[in-house]
């Protein structure tokens, strides 16, 4: 039997890419380094990987840079945060909490310091 930090999410995708994600999250634990983070789960989706590393339900990723603010507004993905290089939350999902509300009450910041890490919170246009 393969271990969990061998199971690859390339060709997953939709509810099946999660389940498989967040098993090999389980083995998570706060205050872990991006490296070993990444020995249990592999890569994020996403190219800006400072504070946020995000995963998208579709395993065809665009060619360019893809930005995690980009999709945090999508129907559905998983993220996990970062603070100083050290793992800070489990994985989330992008529909039941924002990286900025999630980092304001872990790291105790306001709302000012948080995007000052994050960047600004984009505003949603509804039409």
């Amino acid at each position: 039997m393969r271990s969990s930090s061998n199971i690859e999410l390339a060709g997953l995708s939709g509810r099946q890419r999660f389940v498989v994600l967040e098993h090999l999250a389980l083995a998570l634990t706060n205050g872990m380094t991006k490296a070993n983070v990444e020995r249990h789960i592999g890569k994020p989706d996403n190219s800006d990987t400072n504070c946020v590393w995000f995963w998208i339900s579709s395993d065809v990723l665009p060619t360019n840079k893809v930005l995690w603010v980009d999709h945090f507004n999508d129907d559905d993905g998983r993220y996990l945060l970062f603070y100083h290089d050290k793992l800070v939350s489990p994985l989330l999902k992008n529909t039941e909490v924002t990286p900025w509300e999630y980092f304001k009450t872990t790291i105790g910041a306001s709302d000012a310091e948080v995007e000052l890490l994050l960047g600004p919170k984009p505003r949603i246009v509804s039409q």
